[in-house]
């Protein structure tokens, strides 16, 4: 069964994007593997450019490859967006470190 998240990330300038992740949502999965493997805004926007992914293991991403980008003015747009869809898990990767929106 997959546990749903997001992995979004706050630029300086206010805007957002965020991508969708399939499996292993959870914080001690997804979560562990952002923290670990994925520390830079530069490193984080090089694999969300691909899109929407399946998973994270190891850090090697799954991707779907299919360009399903969400882009967003401000995090208030990225908040209703996120509270709209209900996913499980929300990473937002803001000003250098992880959090976790639910």
């Amino acid at each position: 069964m997959a546990t749903r998240a997001t992995i979004s990330i706050v630029k300086e300038d206010g805007t957002a994007i965020s991508i969708y992740n399939h499996y292993d949502g959870y914080e001690s999965s997804l979560g562990k593997e952002l923290k670990e493997h994925f520390t830079s805004e530069k490193d984080i926007l090089s694999f969300m450019s691909k899109g929407s992914i399946r998973s994270i293991y190891d850090g090697v991403i799954d991707s779907f490859e299919d360009d399903d980008i969400e882009v967003f003015k401000n995090e208030d747009e990225l908040d209703s967006y996120l509270n709209e869809y209900g996913y499980q898990y929300n990473y937002i990767f803001k000003n250098g470190v992880w959090e976790i929106w639910s």
